[in-house]
């Protein structure tokens, strides 16, 4: 099996064969940000078309080059930015066909977050054979919603709504479809399927990494399993195999007490969504109380809570050396639940 797990600042891949210990493992700078540095480099007018992606970095990378040069993009490429094309337009990119991507002067570039043709070069290169029975990635999807919203409102909704069907982990993952709403999601199935003709699983980066957190041999009873990313810190609630709430906050705007706070009220399930919301995250969805025996932390930004791991017993790092692909291996297992 190959597993992507695609982030903000690094595209995590491992290939899965028997066992997680004879695992190969490659770290390589996402999409995201290798388009953003591309966007920084160039001088001239900017012609954008491809798959939507993620935004972030490669977003702000956009409103810094407006300031001085035009970007034109085609529609779904301009959903990077915001899914709502009206406000690509207020931003004041000017969207084109895919015909007229000729027909403008300027540096041309194909974004997406996914060539999979690429991947499979790379794995060559690493005397790795591309030949797989599965193949899962994973992206954090906002959503779209048809109604006035926020993509972190509509990102919570389809949250609530899944929860409602089923509070397991594994129920975030999709075998060969995506919901309509999973814009992202849907462009990234769509990029595999051109050069791949197996099964594809798509799961967002959320619950993927705290499904792998669930693969350390202390994630047993009641737990926290949070991820530190680089752009979003997710933490669930987890009683054995349910969910008992979660939240989700910009990586940015945290810190070691303000992470503290958050998870003492959503194990007594006093943590709203608006209370996250209104300070500038996602949201938050506390459904009931769980007091947990440890909280395992993982990601790239995992040190912002060294000191509560030196102070407390309850708090420790998840999966050791493994810890940057709790995404991937959240899709093995999801993968191994799937196909069943």
């Amino acid at each position: 099996m190959l597993t992507i797990d695609i982030g903000e600042g690094t595209q995590d891949i491992l290939v899965y064969d028997k066992s997680l210990e004879n695992s190969y493992r490659l770290t390589v700078p996402s999409p995201t940000h290798y388009f953003a540095n591309e966007v920084r480099k160039t001088k001239e007018d900017l012609i954008i078309y491809g798959k939507q992606m993620g935004g972030g970095s490669f977003a702000k990378a956009i409103r810094e080059h407006q300031k001085k040069y035009k970007v034109y993009m085609t529609e779904e490429a301009a959903k990077t930015i915001r899914n709502d094309l009206d406000k690509v337009r207020n931003q004041g990119i000017e969207l084109i066909s895919e015909a007229e991507i000729n027909r403008y002067p300027g540096h041309k570039m194909k974004i997406g977050d996914l060539e999979i043709e690429k991947t499979y070069e790379l794995l060559k290169n690493a005397y790795i054979d591309p030949t797989f029975d599965v193949i899962g990635v994973a992206v954090q999807d906002h959503g779209h919603s048809k109604k006035e919203k926020h993509d972190r409102e509509c990102r919570f909704e389809m949250f609530e709504e899944k929860l409602k069907t089923s509070r397991k982990l594994e129920s975030f993952a999709y075998l060969d479809h995506v919901p309509e709403e999973f814009s992202r999601m849907h462009s990234v199935l769509e990029s595999v399927k051109e050069n791949y003709d197996g099964p594809v699983i798509l799961m967002d980066t959320g619950p993927a990494a705290a499904l792998g957190i669930k693969e350390d041999e202390r994630a047993k009873g009641s737990i926290i399993a949070m991820n530190i990313g680089n752009l979003h810190t997710i933490a669930f609630s987890l009683r054995d195999d349910e969910i008992c709430g979660m939240f989700e906050h910009h990586t940015a705007l945290v810190d070691e007490t303000k992470l503290w706070n958050l998870e003492l009220k959503l194990c007594r399930a006093e943590l709203g969504f608006k209370e996250v919301y209104e300070d500038g995250g996602h949201g938050a969805i506390s459904i009931e109380k769980n007091i947990p025996e440890i909280t395992l932390i993982t990601g790239p930004n995992r040190q912002k809570l060294k000191g509560l791991v030196e102070k407390s017993t309850m708090y420790r790092y998840a999966l050791g050396e493994d810890h940057m692909f709790a995404g991937c291996i959240g899709l093995v297992k999801a993968t191994q639940y799937l196909l069943k």
